[in-house]
């Protein structure tokens, strides 16, 4: 059974792979300008060709950062 979040009315989607589907032309915390930098992570949006006003958000990893094992040889 897929595991889907639909919570329409607050603005977003997550369907069974993870993948967010934000809505753009809601804004959620338009009177928080500030985030704390724990909090943080780089992330696009990629425009939805089916679903006018919805965008999907891609995480991404900044180029020459490896995620390297704590153990050593």
């Amino acid at each position: 059974m897929p595991t889907t979040s639909t919570s329409r009315s607050r603005g977003y989607n997550r369907d069974e792979y993870g993948i967010v589907d934000i809505k753009t032309s809601m804004y959620r915390y338009s009177d928080e300008p500030y985030i704390l930098v724990k909090g943080a992570e780089p992330v696009f949006y990629v425009n939805l060709v089916k679903k006018l006003g919805w965008s999907s958000v891609v995480a991404m990893r900044p180029r020459n950062l490896f995620a390297m094992p704590d153990e050593e040889n």
